[in-house]
């Protein structure tokens, strides 16, 4: 797909939710696989920004609500959980309760960058990578299994 489509598209298999080193790491592992992805951020303007989710379906600044299969959350500098009206924080911090970044509570919520979500490196550009290679692995197996049956 070409990148003047973005705009247009509404189905992805994976959005991430950050253009930051995270995020661009897991970009760069989908890219690898040739999955359909598609990176959201602030200060890149691919498509507007998630404002809600409606029906289950992140829901854009623009009003198009889009169909994912997985989300992405890159966290970046200030990690911020408060917009995610799920149940899958730790109630003593407030952060998110995962397994190397992928949610137990949640199908197809993923967190990347978190402070030792898997080492003492996974904040920090030199771990995030292996954190986002572990993440889209897992991605690209999930969504091979559901293809499959």
């Amino acid at each position: 797909m070409g990148i003047n489509n973005v705009k247009e598209k509404t189905n992805w298999s994976t959005i991430i939710i950050g253009a930051g080193q995270a995020g661009l790491a897991a970009g760069y592992y989908l890219l690898r696989k040739r999955a359909d992805f598609v990176i959201i951020d602030a200060g890149v303007e691919q498509v507007p920004r998630v404002v809600r989710v409606e029906s289950g379906k992140p829901k854009l600044e623009d009003g198009r609500v889009v169909t994912v299969s997985s989300i992405v959350w890159a966290t970046g500098f200030k990690p911020d959980f408060s917009w995610i009206d799920l149940n899958v924080a730790d109630e003593e911090n407030g952060w998110p309760i995962t397994k190397r970044g992928v949610s137990p509570q949640v199908k197809g919520l993923y967190f990347i960058g978190m402070l030792f979500q898997y080492g003492l490196t996974s904040g920090l550009v030199g771990g995030v990578g292996r954190d986002a290679a572990f993440i889209v692995k897992h991605i690209h197996q999930h969504t091979n299994s559901q293809t499959m049956s």
